[in-house]
């Protein structure tokens, strides 16, 4: 049961409880069968799980939700109170990929605020973290936390499959921080219906992409401080502005706010070229602190080759959307390597193994632009080794299109000429590059099997080798 002691302090149950006597437990049941047989933005159509030791199941969750006011003036400072004001129903999905045997489970359970801009649930986080999630040992849980993704959309869930989806049932946005909260209740202490029974839970993130980014800096600066119900926050390509407490001019929230300093949990924020560049999420930055750390990743974009490649033949199985086909090629710079050492580094905080590094710098911003290389690619930031021995402008910005192209970056080949200039032959491109490499992987930046998976492309590239 939620909420099995009001002396827990500050739960946002317990804290309702004050007002209202209620105190209702989330009940779990799986979902299965449908129109289509299968959950709708599963992995499972862009990797074979099994191969990993992997499976994915899905579930409902379903209780009584609180929304929450504002109490006193919100600054950008971060330093936010809250209390619960209203309640409601809800009955949300829970979709989930874990270990097929329990031993393999590392204790810690990443919660992912899907993803809507879209109009459907999309899981941006695992499709570009899923190689350290997979392969570490983690479990996954994608929460359809707002309506948009369950009932307010064309290809919302329960417009999807409304044999599978039908009874699903959410009262609005203002209730998502709360089904977050009661996500993670239950993932804490499993009752019934099978949710990672049998795993031996430790450690709770919540992780989100974008618009869940927004999302989840509400949810750390008002929320958390009530619930503690996370150990830790990977806040990826998060905008400048947090989502609003709840609908309306009422419950927006200040523009530029910061991360509160005085978070208890861990908090690694990564920001991609394109936030930094078109949103100005520059506006948000602020010093690493003794629980936060801020990553800004040069020459990225917010939805790049990668993911896109992971993410499309889920969408094509689901929706039946051909390939994006965009004005330019996509951005090709490996973000990827930064989620996955995230993850990890996040995880490491919380367990208490390590304290992440700092990034060397902020992408360099004048005039309110990136400042741009002779190549074209941003100044400052973390320095991947496609942009410290550059064969390409790798821009987050530039494209167009349908869809996301307009948010997924630019790869502009250098031309014959260029590289033989800057590379004579193979060696005198893989030699810097692997030089670049090894740097960043003493930063303590880049995970071993990235750094290992970065040198191999150089060498089997074919850069410089038309020279001779």
């Amino acid at each position: 049961m939620r909420c099995n002691s009001i002396a827990r302090l500050l739960s946002a149950c317990s804290l309702f409880v004050a007002t209202t006597t209620a105190c209702v437990g989330s009940s779990i049941a799986p979902i299965t069968g449908g129109a289509h047989g299968w959950p709708f933005g599963s992995p499972s159509a862009a990797i074979d799980l099994a191969s990993y030791g992997y499976m994915e199941e899905e579930f409902s969750i379903e209780g009584t939700a609180v929304s929450y006011a504002k109490v006193g003036t919100w600054a950008i400072d971060g330093v936010w109170t809250a209390t619960p004001s209203g309640s409601a129903s809800f009955k949300t999905r829970l979709l989930v990929v874990r270990p097929a045997i329990p031993s393999m489970f590392n204790g810690t359970v990443v919660i992912e605020w899907l993803n809507v801009t879209s109009g459907w649930d999309i899981a941006d986080v695992f499709a570009h973290g899923h190689e350290e999630l997979l392969g570490g040992g983690y479990a996954w849980v994608g929460v359809s936390a707002q309506a948009v993704g369950v009932q307010l959309s064309p290809f919302s869930l329960k417009a999807w499959d409304p044999v599978r989806y039908g009874s699903l049932s959410h009262p609005g946005d203002a209730y998502a921080y709360d089904i977050l909260t009661q996500v993670a209740q239950v993932i804490r202490h499993p009752v019934g219906a099978g949710l990672l029974n049998g795993f031996a839970v430790e450690r709770v993130i919540a992780a989100g992409h974008s618009q869940s980014a927004n999302g989840l800096a509400t949810y750390v600066n008002a929320i958390q401080p009530l619930t503690g119900a996370y150990d830790g926050f990977l806040l990826y390509s998060r905008q400048p502005s947090a989502l609003p407490l709840f609908p309306g001019a009422a419950g927006a929230v200040p523009a530029g706010a910061i991360i509160r300093v005085d978070t208890v949990a861990p908090v690694i924020s990564v920001e991609d070229e394109w936030s930094i560049a078109i949103t100005s999420a520059w506006l948000v930055r602020q010093p690493d602190g003794p629980k936060f750390r801020i990553w800004e990743v040069a020459g990225t974009a917010h939805v790049d080759r990668d993911m896109d490649a992971f993410v499309e033949p889920i969408i094509h199985r689901d929706l039946g959307f051909p390939p994006l086909v965009c004005a330019q090629p996509m951005n090709e710079a490996p973000l990827r390597y930064l989620v996955h050492s995230a993850i990890n580094k996040l995880n490491a905080w919380i367990a208490g193994a390590a304290v992440p590094p700092s990034a060397p710098s902020f992408i360099e911003i004048a005039g309110g632009a990136v400042v741009r290389d002779v190549y074209g690619n941003a100044r400052g930031g973390i320095r991947l080794p496609q942009l410290e021995v550059p064969t390409a402008t790798l821009s987050g910005v530039g494209n167009a299109g349908p869809g996301s192209c307009p948010v997924a970056g630019v790869t502009h080949p250098f031309g014959a000429q260029t590289l033989s200039t800057l590379y004579r032959n193979h060696g005198s491109y893989v030699a810097p590059f692997v030089h670049a490499t090894n740097d960043l992987r003493r930063s303590d930046l880049l995970l071993e099997y990235d750094s290992n998976d970065a040198k191999t492309r150089a060498a089997e590239s074919s850069i410089g080798i038309d020279n001779y």
